[in-house]
This record gives C-alpha cells, sequence and structure tokens, in this order.
C-alpha cells in the first residue's frame, strides 16, 4: 500500500483496514423478506453468529443441495456463544 501524502490523514486507518480484508470474498446486496431478516437478527442474538455467515452456510447447503460442484470448502466463522 502506498504511504500516506499527509501524515495526519483521518482516512489511513480506514485504508489499512481496508488493506487487511478477504480478498476471496465479493460484497452482494439484495433484499430479503422481513420474516427471514427477523429470523437472521434471532440466530445471531442466540448463537452469536453474524447474518453474513448464516447467509453464506445456507447457500454452500443450497448449492450442494442442487448438485452445483464448488471449488473449495466453506470457511466456517466463529462464533461468540455457543458453537
Amino acid at each position: 500500500m502506498a504511504e500516506s501524502v499527509n501524515a495526519d490523514c483521518p482516512l489511513d486507518n480506514v485504508y489499512r483496514y481496508i488493506d487487511t480484508l478477504d480478498v476471496t470474498r465479493r460484497l452482494h446486496s439484495f433484499y430479503l423478506d422481513r420474516e427471514l431478516s427477523a429470523a437472521l437478527k434471532v440466530v445471531k442474538q442466540r448463537d452469536g453468529m453474524p447474518e453474513g455467515e448464516q447467509v453464506r452456510r445456507a447457500l454452500w447447503d443450497w448449492f450442494k443441495k442442487k448438485k452445483v460442484k464448488l471449488v473449495q470448502e466453506p470457511q466456517k466463522g466463529r462464533l461468540k456463544k455457543n458453537q
């Protein structure tokens, strides 16, 4: 990463953070029904699993059920509470 011209630039920390992000993942935006969104929040509160991780796991299961061959195995996210 290139060094900042202005040492006091507040974006320096943001750029450092972005530089460490997992580049094997891509951001996707889509709408969910309210019931699905609420259910994701319930599991997050109960189990500590982030909503994005829940969606990723569900997609892996969906593609497996549909017999879509994927290159790599899913990476399991860390949970705060019960694993």
